[in-house]
């Protein structure tokens, strides 16, 4: 049986939801069932679908917001997704690194 993999949605400050679609064709490639997890906050929401996965797939994404850390935006940040940085699911190893990166410099 194909092990279903979730993948937690993005969502930008105009509250829209979506991922990339490579994400969707390297776990079809895989062997996997990609299944899309949209955002929600009801914490017996999220354990249903908990239950109907094998696997998550957590994604890289926009810079975190320097404000975040007591900083200003400067021209080398890329694009901030505030609504994402304080309602994120558990950070992808991509966003715990810029976590990480940012917290050493402030």
């Amino acid at each position: 049986m194909k092990a279903i993999i979730e993948i937690p949605s993005e969502v930008n400050d105009e509250l829209y939801s979506g991922v990339n679609d490579s994400y969707i064709r390297v776990i079809e490639r895989s062997g996997g069932v990609p299944l899309l997890l949209p955002y929600v906050t009801d914490a017996d929401i999220i354990k249903r679908f908990a239950d109907l996965c094998d696997g998550f797939f957590f994604t890289g994404g926009a810079d975190i917001d320097p404000a975040r850390y007591g900083e200003e935006k400067s021209e080398a940040c890329g694009e901030v997704r505030r609504f994402r940085d304080e309602h994120s699911p558990p950070p992808s190893l991509q966003r715990s690194q810029y976590l990480l990166s940012a917290a050493a410099h402030s």
